[in-house]
């Protein structure tokens, strides 16, 4: 898999432990899909996280999630 943006490109990863049952409706964290590979355009814009395309991580809690240090993700109060 070759990323297209090298600047935004990493080997490193990221662990993300839900604690609690993540859910769309308590504030998950919504992601861009394959963003580690290519950045969607105008991303650094959507401060509001709802960019086209963007979901919304779902869980159980105890759940681990090893992702892409390169990924474009927003937590959600």
């Amino acid at each position: 898999m070759s990323c297209q943006h090298a600047a935004w490109c990493q080997s490193n990863v990221q662990v993300l432990i839900c604690l609690d049952e993540f859910r769309q409706d308590n504030g998950g964290t919504m992601f861009m899909p394959n963003s580690h590979i290519q950045k969607p355009e105008g991303i650094e814009d959507d401060m509001e996280g709802t960019f086209p395309g963007s979901m919304t991580l779902t869980a159980p809690a105890g759940s681990v999630l090893v992702a892409h240090s390169a990924w474009w993700y927003v937590v959600r109060n």
